[in-house]
């Protein structure tokens, strides 16, 4: 019978950080996980936020968890973790948002099947991992009655296995629920690193038929601008109540997005509603121009734009006389420039869509406001015009070259008219060399981990 530890034994201090051999867990960092079976494509980022929530008494850390199949999001989960005065890592629950799509790909709906708390429903905490995981040692990860019931078996601390980061010995365990008896996997934990591995899907001789692997870790704000370019300067985005356009300037991705914007107030951040420009930029022309109306005083403008738009499962074109808000999925409250965590996007009806979003504001201030889209997403570059800013969004996720760091993926102007595109070129090579370290993420390294790290309090979004 595997082990429920009793919470009522356990010492948990303020600040204490999550420094646990086999599982810590740095402010600000997000590690990147990818695996495929050869017919699906899977992803999966863990962003370890500054943000803390309080469940049992406890200061807990707010993971933010978010997964996709083949480009697909999937789920998005807000996960409670605490470390106690032992170094167990200790489980308090999670929110979570389930994206449904039919066999087409066209999206269906929403659940929150798997979201527990302790302390309801007779929900009780578990264990993520204990400070000495030894061999044979079983535990609950969570125990939340006909709702979460995993568990974990240590097999061993002294395994070695090959992987991107090169040959680790590693902690192996078996991971199980009772809520499907069949269901097993493996799972492997390196020292000073954490999780490093998961296989799925095994056979009867424990074959997996699908390996999901660390593939990087990066920190949230770590991106500087490119030579030639610099931050977004929120001041150029001010409302006076005069049109503004936004001109389609071309696209060095290999997959179609889509341009849209939301107004914020300038005084607080808080995100208002959000319109779709054009939903298929695929179908767009070098020099076609979107129409944004009446913006006033005391507002201001947040490009967006939508990697892959065309096969989110949702079309985009039905809001493009807006009906997109933007929510904090931590509180429920409406979304700010601040929030230090991607919002969840929903319709006029509160129905969450399964839309991630490159924001034009946001990072300067630290702020991962996508999962993985870290440090900047969107760059304005020179020269600068009183009259004309260019604007360059770097596509982490969907551009087949990956994360380079030009930030000309997907360029737009942004004026009182229309402009003409053969006035703007892509910044020359020369504007990136010697620029590599200043722009590209690292590259994970073992033992790299400051345990000690973290980011400071996020500051106002104007800053």
């Amino acid at each position: 019978m595997p082990f429920l530890p009793d919470f009522s034994q356990a010492t948990f201090l303020p600040n204490d950080p999550i420094d646990n051999n086999y599982l810590p867990m740095v402010l600000g960092t997000v590690s990147a996980f990818a695996g495929s079976d050869g017919e699906t494509v899977e992803a999966n980022d863990f962003y370890v936020t500054s943000l803390k929530f309080e469940v049992l008494g406890v200061e807990t850390f707010v993971i933010r968890d978010t997964a996709y199949e083949d480009g697909l999001l999937i789920e998005e989960t807000c996960d409670f973790i605490a470390q106690d005065s032992d170094g167990n890592v200790w489980y308090f629950g999670e929110i979570v948002i389930n994206y449904r799509y039919d066999e087409d790909g066209n999206f269906l709906g929403t659940d929150s099947d798997g979201a527990w708390l302790a302390g309801e429903d007779d929900a009780q905490p578990g264990w993520l991992m204990p400070d000495r995981p030894v061999r044979d040692f079983s535990w609950y990860n969570e125990h939340a009655p006909d709702v979460a019931l995993d568990r974990t078996r240590a097999l061993g601390r002294h395994h070695r296995i090959d992987t991107q980061l090169g040959e680790l010995e590693v902690l192996k365990t078996q991971d199980k629920t009772e809520l499907e008896p069949g269901v097993r996997e493996f799972k492997y934990y390196a020292q000073g690193i954490g999780l490093v591995r998961v296989e799925e899907d095994l056979d009867a001789s424990g074959e997996p038929g699908l390996v999901i692997e660390l593939t990087d870790t990066i920190t949230a704000g770590s991106s500087l601008p490119p030579a030639g370019a610099s931050r977004i300067d929120a001041d150029d985005f001010a409302g006076d109540g005069s049109t503004r356009w936004v001109t389609f300037l071309g696209e060095d991705g290999e997959h179609s997005g889509a341009i849209g914007y939301y107004t914020y107030d300038l005084a607080t951040g808080e995100i208002g509603e959000g319109r779709i420009l054009s939903a298929d930029l695929a179908n767009a022309a070098a020099g076609d121009a979107f129409k944004i109306k009446g913006v006033g005083a005391g507002q201001g403008i947040g490009l967006f734009f939508v990697p892959n738009a065309a096969e989110l499962g949702v079309d985009l074109a039905d809001y493009k006389a807006g009906g997109l808000f933007f929510q904090n999925m931590l509180t429920g409250d409406a979304a700010t420039l601040s929030d230090r965590m991607a919002p969840v996007v929903f319709d006029g009806g509160g129905n969450p869509l399964p839309i991630s979003i490159f924001h034009a504001l946001g990072a300067a201030h630290q702020a991962n406001l996508l999962n993985p889209g870290l440090g900047l997403q969107a760059v304005e570059w020179l020269p600068f015009d009183d009259d004309v800013v260019e604007i360059g969004f770097e596509d982490h996720r969907q551009t087949e070259q990956g994360f380079d760091a030009d930030f000309d993926d997907f360029r737009f102007a942004f004026a009182d008219a229309p402009v003409d595109p053969t006035d703007f070129v892509v910044p020359p090579e020369a504007a990136f060399e010697g620029r590599a370290t200043e722009a590209t993420p690292p590259a994970i390294a073992v033992g790299w981990i400051d345990r000690a790290g973290a980011l400071p309090e996020a500051e106002s979004w104007l800053a």
